[in-house]
């Protein structure tokens, strides 16, 4: 399902980053404050609209890869089905939005 969300992101909002959505980001607090009175999203899209802002205004955004293991305890407790649905639908909005 992460694969398939990559794909749809990048062909939406024309990111080439590798990973889009992960949670784990450093930036300057000038760009956090360029930013932040632009999100309009919660939850997960709202990591993928701010890399899509920074990207739009200029900022320069480095990767640095992660190795994400299976899960060993437990059951993700989000429907994939409600919030593909609402990814999707926040995703095609950053594709028409002005930032």
């Amino acid at each position: 399902v992460s694969e398939i969300g990559q794909i749809i992101t990048k062909y939406c909002t024309g990111l080439t980053q590798t990973d889009t959505s992960h949670s784990f980001r450093m930036f300057r607090k000038k760009v956090f404050d360029d930013i932040k009175n632009h999100l309009r999203y919660r939850g997960n899209v709202f990591l993928i609209e701010f890399l899509y802002i920074a990207v739009k205004r200029g900022y320069r955004v480095s990767e640095i890869e992660i190795k994400y293991g299976e899960r060993v305890h437990g059951k993700t407790k989000l429907s994939v089905f409600k919030e593909g649905l609402r990814y999707l639908y926040h995703v095609v909005q950053l594709r028409f939005r002005g930032c």
